[in-house]
């Protein structure tokens, strides 16, 4: 009996979470897979925010710009 406990002890992973059966675990290729896709993704998010900060600036200093132009015409 103790050494069915030590045997199922030894499955389980350091983190003390139950181990997934095997039919049930992902394969190396399948997370190297997703943690691609997922790096792609995050990628193309980095681009997506640094296009939307520069026509951020952009907005911001139009807007300026006509500020000014109110203000030069009131003054």
């Amino acid at each position: 009996m103790l050494t069915r406990l030590r045997g199922l002890a030894d499955q389980q992973p350091a983190s003390g979470r139950l181990a997934l059966p095997d039919q049930q675990r992902i394969t190396t290729k399948s997370h190297e897979t997703v943690v691609r896709a997922l790096r792609d993704a995050n990628r193309k998010l980095g681009e997506e925010n640094e296009r939307l900060r520069n026509e951020l600036a952009v907005a911001l200093g139009q807007l300026r710009d006509l500020r000014r132009g109110i203000d030069a015409s009131v003054g």
